[in-house]
């Protein structure tokens, strides 16, 4: 679960740079763009807090759900930012929703089918097939 972790915090980070550099060139004030921002500097900070909480399986169960419900904001925000904006993040969105896939099996793992069905977003159920 650790690397899977690291993973999303760096790719969290990567989106986050590219998404900076790219409106600090133009220098285009856009509030869909610093929404998504906060969004993926959350997304670091849960990630990092829920490797942290790795002894307290209370507290990291509520980080995972933070991180899948963010992951679920993310997306919605960037299909707004792309209606917007040229930039593309796809790659590093992609890569996010990956990783929050194929985390998912360790959930269940962790935590068992069940609770790991309040973990998870819908969306994410149904990416991961966890309902089968």
């Amino acid at each position: 679960m650790k690397t899977h972790l690291q993973k999303l915090e760096q790719k969290s980070y990567e989106a986050n740079t590219k998404l900076y550099h790219h409106f600090t060139e133009i220098r285009e004030p856009n509030a869909i763009a610093r929404r998504l921002s906060l969004l993926l500097t959350e997304m670091q900070q849960y990630a990092r807090a829920s490797i942290n909480a790795h002894q307290n399986k209370t507290e990291q169960k509520e980080f995972l759900s933070i991180l899948y419900r963010n992951a679920d904001e993310t997306n919605e925000m960037y299909t707004m930012l792309q209606n917007v904006s040229p930039i593309n993040l796809q790659v590093e969105i992609n890569s996010i929703s990956d990783i929050l896939v194929e985390l998912v099996p360790n959930i269940v793992e962790e935590y068992g089918r069940e609770e790991t069905l309040f973990i998870i977003t819908p969306r994410f159920q149904q990416l991961s097939n966890v309902w089968r």
